[in-house]
């Protein structure tokens, strides 16, 4: 089932997960996590800091949230960010 967010400015659209990181910087280095059709999980987006959080630790950990700070987008808000970063790895995570 796919989350659902109101954007003021695309309206309705599909959620996706965002670092703080991303959200306020450019430039960056970023892994893009990809999500099955029909996954409930959110396709997020993280910063090459936050992917080493998360490699480095048991997954997806309360440390990694507080660094991260997800911000949620919607799709075409969360694609337009993304052109302003350089993406290094891209794939499935569980």
């Amino acid at each position: 089932m796919t989350e659902i967010v109101n954007c003021s400015e695309h309206g309705p659209n599909q959620a996706c997960m965002i670092c703080c990181h991303l959200a306020k910087e450019n430039g960056k280095e970023f892994a893009h996590v990809l999500v099955e059709p029909d996954d409930d999980d959110m396709e997020t987006a993280m910063c090459v800091d936050c992917e080493a959080h998360l490699l480095s630790s048991d997954g997806w950990t309360e440390e990694l949230n507080e660094f991260a700070k997800w911000k949620i987008y919607c799709r075409q808000c969360f694609e337009q960010t993304l052109k302003n970063h350089y993406l290094v790895a891209e794939g499935y995570m569980k």
